[in-house]
C-alpha cells in the first residue's frame, strides 16, 4: 500500500484499504470453478466464461456469493483476422487484400447459431466494431457485412474470380490452384477453437477449404509478427475509446489486419 497516496473516504480513511494481494496462478479450469463455488477466490480474471454461469448461478448460495452478468470491455470474444500482407502466395494474399472476398467470409457465418451453441444465447452477434461503450460508435456497424446471407457470400465470391471448383465442390484459386485458408487459433480462451470449428464448417458450405490449426498462443504471435499467418484468431480487445484515441496502441502491429 501506498503510504503516500492522497486520496481518503468519507470517514477519513486512506484509501485503498487493501494492503495484500495475493496471486495463485491455476491452470486446470476445473480447479478454478471448484475454487469459486467453495468461496477461496475474491477476483478471477480470465478463466470464467459464460459457459460457467449455469454451474455458478446453482452454487451462488453454498459459495456465498452473487452472479450477475457485467458489461464487457471487449468488443467481441472471438475475431478472425485476415493478413492483409501475406505474400508467400501471391494469389491467396490478393484475396485477403480484396475486402469483397472478406466481406463474404463474414455473410458465411452464422452468428446467432455461434450465440447459441457456444455462448447459451447470452452474447450480441457482431461485426468486429469498436467497443459500443465509445462515444463515437455508432449501431448501424454492428450488422455491417455481419448478417447470415450465404446468396451474398456465393456472389461476393463469384465476383472476385472464384468460380472454378474441384472434384470435391471446393473453389480454386484465379489461377486454377487448390485454395486452402488456414484458421489459427490458441486454446487460451473457450470460445475460440469450439467457434472457429463452426465458422470452418461454414466456409467449407460456400466453397471455400478451410482448416483449423490449434497451437500454442506463443507460437502462433511468433508466426504472426514473421508474416506467416492466414488468419489470426484472438478476442477483439483495445477497442475502447481511450484505446482507439491514443497513439499508442497495445497492439499497433496488427493495424494491417483486420
Amino acid at each position: 500500500r501506498n503510504a503516500y497516496y492522497y486520496v481518503v473516504d468519507p470517514e477519513g480513511n486512506q484509501l485503498p484499504y487493501i494492503g495484500k494481494c495475493l496471486t495463485n496462478t491455476v491452470t486446470d479450469t476445473e480447479a478454478v470453478m471448484m475454487m469459486l463455488i467453495s468461496g477461496q477466490i475474491d477476483f478471477e480474471g480470465w478463466g470464467v466464461s459464460v459457459t460457467n454461469w449455469p454451474t455458478l448461478y446453482e452454487n451462488q448460495e453454498k459459495g456465498g456469493f452473487d452472479v450477475w452478468m457485467g458489461g464487457d470491455y471487449w468488443a467481441s470474444h472471438t475475431c478472425l483476422q485476415f493478413n492483409q500482407t501475406f505474400n508467400a502466395d501471391p494469389e491467396l494474399g490478393d484475396l485477403f487484400r480484396d475486402k469483397r472476398f472478406r466481406q463474404a467470409m463474414s455473410y458465411a457465418i452464422d452468428r446467432d447459431e455461434i450465440n447459441e451453441k457456444i455462448f447459451l444465447g447470452m452474447g450480441v452477434p457482431c461485426a468486429a466494431t469498436p467497443n459500443r461503450t465509445a462515444f463515437f460508435y455508432k449501431d448501424e456497424w454492428t450488422t455491417l457485412h455481419a448478417t447470415y446471407d450465404i446468396a451474398k457470400a456465393n456472389d461476393l465470391l463469384d465476383e472476385v474470380g472464384l468460380t472454378n471448383r474441384d472434384g470435391e465442390g471446393f473453389r480454386t484459386l484465379p489461377g486454377g490452384g487448390r485454395m486452402e485458408v488456414i484458421i489459427e487459433c490458441a486454446q487460451n480462451y473457450y470460445s475460440w477453437v469450439p467457434t472457429c470449428e463452426l465458422i470452418k464448417s461454414y466456409w467449407d458450405a460456400v466453397g471455400v477449404r478451410a482448416l483449423l490449426k490449434v497451437e500454442d498462443s506463443s507460437l502462433m504471435g511468433t508466426r504472426r509478427n514473421a508474416n506467416e499467418l492466414h488468419i489470426y484468431t484472438w478476442v477483439n480487445d483495445g477497442q475502447g475509446e481511450k484505446n482507439l484515441l491514443s497513439s499508442n496502441l497495445r497492439w499497433g502491429n496488427l493495424r494491417n489486419w483486420a
